[in-house]
C-alpha cells in the first residue's frame, strides 16, 4: 500500500518509532470486533473481550455475518473495537445518578448510538442525528433492530440542532474525517487522502462544533472523536475549541498497550495507532462545558393512549408510555412524548418505537414491535432453524400450518418478525427493504452464527 509519506512521519513522530516499523504495522491484517445486545442475548463464552468495552469481543477470524440471522435480529453490532473506547470517556465522565439527555450527532450508521443507549442511565434519552437522507435511514434501521424505546432519529442539519431549544448532557461528535485511520482497511481511502482534504475535513469539523456547542449544557460533558491520525483534525480542534470556550478537559484513566494518550496544550487525547493495535485508527478526546446545568424535563402535554391493543405484546413498562401519533401507536419516555413539536423541527425520521396501527378492528404490529427489547415472551411464537430463518429473512415467507392468528418468528430465541396466519396461507411483514439480497448459495455451509460459538 502506497500510505502518504506524511501520514507516517505524523505516526513516526508520535510514537518515536522508525518510518519502516509504522509502515509495516499498515500491511498487518486488522482484527473483527462485535458488540453483544445484553438485552436480547447472553455475553458468549470462550471469546476474547474487548478491554475497555464490556460487551465487546473479538473473533478469530471475520465471518459472514449476514447468515446469522442473530445478526438481523439486533443480537448484536459488528464494530471496529477502537471506537468502542467511547464507553469509558461516559462510564468515567457521565453522571449516572439520574436521566440524562443524549446526543449522537454524526450517527449514522449507528454503532456509537447502539453503544451509547445502552450505557445510558434508565429513563435517559437518545437523539441520533445524520444530516444525509441515505444514511439515517441505515442509522433507523440498525437503532430499531437494537430496540430501544427511549430514542429518537433525526436528519436534521447540525445548525438547527445548535438552534433549538433542547439542552443536552452529552454530545458525541464522531466527526466526518479525512479517514487515515481506515487505510488498512479500505484501499479507496488512500486514495482520497490529501493535505488539502485534511485542511477541508479540520474546517469542516470546526463548523460542526461551532454549531452544536450552544446545546450543550453548562456541566455538560463533549466527546470528540475522529477515525484519523493527524494534528489538524484532532487536538488542534480541540485546542480551538478551548480558545473559544470554557473548557475543562478530561482524563480517561485505562491503561493498555494499544491506546497512546497525549497531552497538547492542556488537551488530552487518546489514540489508536497501527502500530500499537490490530483496530482501525481512532482518536478520542472528552470536555467538560464550565458551569453547572439542570437536566432538562418536558414541558408540553402528554397525549398518551390509555387502552392499547399492543400492550398485550409488552413487558412491564411502568417507566414508559404509549401515545397515538397520527394513527400509529408509539412506545416511548415521558420527555420524547413532551417534546414532539420540538423534535418536529429537527425532521424526525422515527421516535420511540413505533408498535402497529388500528385498521378496522384489526390491530398489525409494527416490525419495530418484534425487534423492541420489550417484546413479551409468552407471545404466539415460531422458533425456526437457521435455513427456515434464512429463507424468512430473505424472502419474507414461510410454510407450515399454524393457528391463526399473530406469531413471533424468532430463531434460537431472538425475535425477527411478525407473520399472521390466516388458515391456508402465513401473511409475512417483515420489510421487504430489509430482507437479504445476497446470494447465499455461494457461500460454504455450515452458516456462521453467533449462536453456535
Amino acid at each position: 500500500m502506497q500510505i502518504p509519506e506524511k501520514v507516517i512521519s505524523e505516526i513516526a513522530a508520535l510514537t518515536g518509532e522508525g518510518n519502516a516499523e509504522v509502515r509495516a504495522a499498515f500491511e498487518r491484517k486488522t482484527n473483527t470486533s462485535i458488540r453483544i445486545n445484553s438485552q436480547k442475548v447472553q455475553l458468549p463464552e470462550g471469546l476474547q473481550q474487548v478491554p475497555w468495552c464490556k460487551t465487546g469481543y473479538f473473533l478469530e477470524e471475520r465471518p459472514t455475518f449476514v447468515t446469522d440471522p442473530l445478526f438481523h435480529g439486533g443480537a448484536y453490532y459488528v464494530q471496529e473495537s477502537s471506537s468502542m473506547f467511547l464507553e469509558q470517556a461516559i462510564k468515567q465522565h457521565v453522571s449516572t445518578d439520574e436521566p440524562i439527555l443524549a446526543l449522537d450527532l454524526c450517527a449514522a450508521p449507528g454503532g456509537k448510538s447502539t453503544h451509547i443507549i445502552s450505557l445510558l442511565p434508565e429513563d435517559s434519552v437518545l437523539i441520533s442525528n445524520e444530516v444525509i437522507r441515505t444514511r439515517a435511514n441505515i442509522l433507523s434501521e440498525n437503532l430499531t433492530k437494537w430496540g430501544y424505546p427511549n430514542q429518537a432519529i433525526v436528519n436534521s442539519d447540525p445548525k438547527f440542532i445548535g438552534n433549538s431549544e433542547l439542552q443536552f448532557d452529552l454530545i458525541v461528535v464522531d466527526a466526518p474525517c479525512s479517514g487515515e485511520g481506515l487505510f488498512r482497511r479500505s484501499p479507496e481511502a488512500i486514495h482520497e487522502w490529501s493535505e488539502e482534504n485534511v485542511e477541508l475535513c479540520a474546517a469542516r469539523q470546526k463548523r460542526i462544533l461551532a454549531d452544536i456547542w450552544p446545546v450543550l449544557k453548562p456541566g455538560g460533558v463533549l466527546i470528540y472523536s475522529t477515525c484519523t491520525f493527524n494534528h489538524l483534525e484532532n487536538e488542534q480542534n480541540m485546542t480551538w475549541l478551548k480558545e473559544q470556550h470554557d473548557v475543562e478537559s478530561l482524563r480517561i484513566s485505562f491503561q493498555h498497550d494499544s491506546i497512546l494518550e497525549t497531552e497538547t496544550n492542556d488537551i488530552f487525547g487518546y489514540r489508536f495507532l497501527p502500530t500499537r493495535s490490530l483496530g482501525e485508527g481512532f482518536f478520542l478526546s472528552a470536555v467538560r462545558k464550565t458551569g453547572i446545568g439542570k437536566t432538562q424535563t418536558g414541558k408540553s402535554r402528554i397525549r398518551t393512549v390509555k387502552s392499547s391493543p399492543a400492550s398485550v405484546y409488552l413487558k412491564a413498562t411502568e417507566n414508559l408510555v404509549i401515545i397515538d401519533q397520527n394513527g400509529q401507536h408509539l412506545l416511548t419516555n415521558e420527555f420524547l412524548a413532551s417534546n414532539m413539536e420540538t423534535l418536529k423541527r429537527l425532521r424526525p425520521l422515527q421516535v420511540g418505537t413505533p408498535l402497529g396501527t388500528t385498521k378496522g378492528h384489526d390491530f398489525i404490529p409494527a416490525q419495530a414491535l418484534a425487534n423492541s427489547i420489550y417484546l413479551r415472551d409468552g407471545m404466539p411464537s415460531i422458533e425456526l432453524d437457521q435455513d427456515e430463518a434464512l429463507n424468512f429473512l430473505s424472502l419474507g415467507s414461510l410454510s407450515g400450518n399454524y393457528p391463526k392468528g399473530w406469531h413471533v418468528v424468532r430463531f434460537n430465541g431472538v425475535a425477527l418478525g411478525f407473520i399472521k396466519s390466516v388458515g391456508n396461507r402465513n401473511n409475512t411483514y417483515f420489510p421487504k427493504e430489509w430482507r437479504i439480497r445476497t446470494d447465499l448459495a455461494k457461500y460454504p455451509r455450515p452458516f456462521f452464527s453467533l449462536g453456535n460459538l
